[in-house]
């Protein structure tokens, strides 16, 4: 037997759809609203209570003082410099040694593929 899909909403309910403020036409509001009537004598949630704010100056106790910070030692810019240009060499030759190493294995490939 076919799947007929899902069955139709019954029309009495309300829309899960519409707005919170829409009143149907014939009926209360959703069941989900806050201003919803109660079913079957239960309050309305009011929500948390209030609680009371912290005396003037409360403060988390201290537990720990951490220690000054100590001072970085001073930076060299020439040898920086030297460094990055030391580290961008090798990048770049490792990367040309790994290109010429794939161009190889291609066309290594390619012959086979052509004989």
């Amino acid at each position: 037997m076919p799947d007929a899909g899902p069955e139709p909403p019954d029309p009495g309910l309300p829309s899960p759809w519409q707005r919170p403020g829409d009143v149907p036409a014939g009926g209360s509001r959703a069941v989900g609203s806050p201003t919803a009537a109660p079913a079957s004598g239960e309050p309305l949630y009011a929500g948390p209570p209030r609680t009371q704010p912290p005396p003037l100056g409360w403060r988390p106790p201290m537990v720990v003082q951490p220690p000054v910070p100590r001072h970085l030692p001073p930076q060299d810019p020439a040898r920086l410099d030297a460094d990055e240009r030391g580290a961008r060499t090798l990048t770049l030759g490792i990367g040309m040694i790994g290109g010429a190493v794939v161009l190889i294995v291609t066309c290594m490939l390619c012959s086979r593929l052509l004989l």
